[in-house]
């Protein structure tokens, strides 16, 4: 009997520890997804809302993304259907609100799929997007993306009907080119992941290079408005361009200095990255540790601006 027991005592703990391993390998994706459920949970990314922005301006909210719709004689434009089930929601709120009104025109701001899915919803008259995104799209095979039919490049005063838009083309800082909406009688600025309000981009920006960045964010600075329209979480003011302005500068910046101070990266070990990440936290913490996101994506953040800042991107 006692042998029995034992030998079960020892299955059992053979098991348990298996079992333990097993967990300890799938820790880091749970907490990945923990932390990701938390930030993408916001309040401000939550349920639908169509918003009246005057003079013929209006922006849908679908959860974490949001659209610019602009009612023209020609028709409704939009910028950006982000994806299928958005789409399809927005035209039916579309149809409601104008009834026998067509989408004319459907723009991008930028290749990435996660803007410019579920298009074919809209049914709009044409797709416009930027040239240099035109190799993106020839190859999006296989994805509910609605291919743009006509190609412009440059920054751009576009007409629709009584209605002048003015795309500014952010070059070379998030994705190839990236457009923003400018309405400088309405001081008010669509900028499509240019900028979050107090909120730290998720999983580090994917897909953009600093200097670009800088740049685009110093340009949209000189603009003149005083309503910034974010194509994610909260809407807010200039300050939403400018403090992410800041934050970016003040990261590189500090990331920099600690080169400086405990050595380049080819120098680097376990000690070094420890110190470099460790001050540039700091920093962090102290200036903007009560912006959305912070403990979810402020480490992947400060990351990506130290490979960056290695790399020079």
């Amino acid at each position: 009997m006692k042998y029995t027991l034992r030998k079960l005592l020892g299955f059992f703990l053979i098991f348990s520890s298996v079992t333990l391993l097993s967990a300890c390998e799938d820790i880091t994706i749970y907490l990945m997804s923990f932390q990701a459920d938390k930030y993408f949970s916001a309040p401000s990314a939550q349920g639908n809302r169509f918003e009246e922005l005057g003079n013929g301006l209006y922006a849908f909210q679908h959860g974490l993304d949001r659209s610019l719709i602009v009612n023209t004689t020609e028709g409704l434009v939009v910028v950006d259907s982000f994806n299928e089930k958005m789409a399809k929601d927005l035209k039916q709120i579309l149809n409601q609100k104008f009834p026998k009104k067509p989408v004319s025109h459907l723009i991008y701001s930028h290749h990435h799929l996660d803007h410019a899915s579920g298009g074919y919803e809209l049914n709009p008259g044409k797709v416009i997007a930027h040239e240099n995104t035109r190799w993106h799209f020839d190859h999006y095979l296989g994805t509910k993306t609605l291919k743009p039919t006509h190609y412009i490049s440059g920054s751009q005063s576009l007409k629709f009907g009584n209605h002048e838009i003015k795309l500014i083309d952010f070059e070379h800082a998030h994705a190839e080119h990236l457009y923003g909406f400018y309405f400088p009688k309405d001081k008010l600025l669509y900028g499509p992941d240019l900028a979050l309000c107090q909120t730290f981009f998720p999983f580090g920006y994917p897909d953009y290079n600093h200097y670009g960045q800088i740049h685009a964010l110093e340009e949209a600075a000189k603009l003149n408005f005083d309503r910034f329209i974010s194509s994610h979480f909260n809407n807010g003011d200039k300050s939403c361009v400018t403090e992410t302005l800041e934050l970016f500068k003040n990261t590189r910046a500090i990331i920099l200095e600690n080169f400086e101070q405990y050595g380049q990266p080819n120098e680097a070990d376990g000690e070094w990255f420890r110190q470099v990440i460790g001050s540039t936290k700091k920093m962090i913490k102290r200036d903007y540790s009560n912006w959305h996101g912070y403990d979810e994506m402020g480490l992947a953040f400060m990351l990506r601006q130290l490979t960056g800042a290695v790399m020079g991107y």
